[in-house]
């Protein structure tokens, strides 16, 4: 009976908020804006934090990772405007941006509304990626493309500066996975979806949350909660089942990856870095080491490599750097970028 009251009581706060955004979120989208998808049908949330310095800047794009949005970088965003113009943005499906039920929420598909994002934004022939969590498999899928004949229609996509990877399941079989990651990307997630009381799911996605937090877990309730608060808006929450596929496709994708960011090490120039919280629970840091290494061996032993990859290390951190320890988040990233 307890249970029960709690439960229906979760769903009652979920119901009251799900009618309009905090304060906080709503300054966040003010300051930004929308833009139609490649296809020209969805909204896609964007916000740019402008250079401070004199031109020229080279520009740092800030991709989030699954299920979170734009909103994880709100703290550190302005800590890169002395050398960079930093744009965010929500992926579709995600945050602030729509979430169509039918839309084909494949890596491919978001790579291409990346590719479509920096070209429309006119980012410069100068510019710099940082990601996290799916926002890699996304950047790796976009890196890819640099190496294909363009789609129809398409442009060649650009390249990138540096490239930094942060916490993310980049190798599948290291990931540790969490109870809610297997039971909605099983034959039996879309069911759970839909017929697993509101407050339960909710409540069992904080529980999920908070286990990947490192040591410094300071603000990890209202973080958590503005994820969830993000996550539901426009009726994420329903089409969760659907978004969490990219985690699929890391299970048969990982090899083309490794070769695709090898390619952009050799063929591109890009410089590939990686910054690393050592305290992640779900993408533990081996993963870094481990696809490092991968692409060292496709790139070669010897200068070129040992130039152009690095792996550095956030202490204590757990998955969410930005949020967990923003300054030497921000710190790491500055060095990783060499500014």
């Amino acid at each position: 009976m307890h249970l029960l009251t709690l439960f229906t009581l979760l769903t009652l706060i979920k119901t009251i908020q799900g009618q309009g955004l905090p304060p906080h979120i709503l300054e966040h989208e003010a300051a930004g804006f929308y833009i139609k998808d490649r296809n020209g049908q969805h909204d896609i949330f964007v916000r740019s934090y402008p250079c401070t310095s004199p031109p020229p800047c080279r520009t740092l794009l800030l991709i989030h990772g699954f299920p979170t949005s734009s909103f994880d970088y709100v703290t550190v965003a302005s800590s890169f405007t002395s050398t960079h113009t930093v744009v965010t943005y929500d992926h579709l499906g995600f945050g602030l941006s729509d979430k169509p039920t039918s839309f084909n929420y494949t890596m491919r598909e978001q790579a291409l509304n990346l590719h479509h994002i920096i070209k429309s934004q006119s980012l410069g022939s100068q510019f710099d990626v940082v990601s996290h969590d799916m926002g890699d498999t996304v950047l790796t899928e976009y890196l890819l493309l640099l190496s294909l004949p363009p789609a129809v229609g398409e442009d060649k996509p650009r390249a990138p500066g540096t490239v930094v990877f942060t916490n993310g399941g980049m190798v599948y079989s290291m990931i540790n996975k969490r109870l809610a990651q297997i039971i909605i990307t099983s034959r039996f997630g879309e069911a759970f979806v839909k017929w697993c009381p509101r407050g339960v799911r909710d409540w069992f996605s904080r529980k999920q949350l908070g286990t990947i937090w490192g040591g410094n877990r300071e603000g990890m309730e209202k973080d958590i909660e503005d994820i969830m608060i993000l996550t539901d808006w426009k009726g994420g929450s329903e089409i969760i089942h659907h978004l969490s596929h990219y985690l699929i496709e890391r299970s048969g994708g990982e090899d083309h990856w490794v070769s695709a960011v090898s390619s952009a090490v050799l063929s591109s120039n890009v410089t590939v870095r990686f910054v690393w919280g050592d305290s992640d629970a779900v993408a533990p840091l081996g993963i870094a080491d481990d696809f490092s290494a991968r692409v060292g061996g496709e790139v070669g032993e010897g200068e070129v490599c040992g130039e152009r990859m690095d792996v550095a290390v956030i202490e204590g951190c757990g998955h969410f750097g930005m949020l967990e320890e923003p300054e030497k988040y921000t710190k790491e990233i500055k060095k990783a970028l060499g500014v």
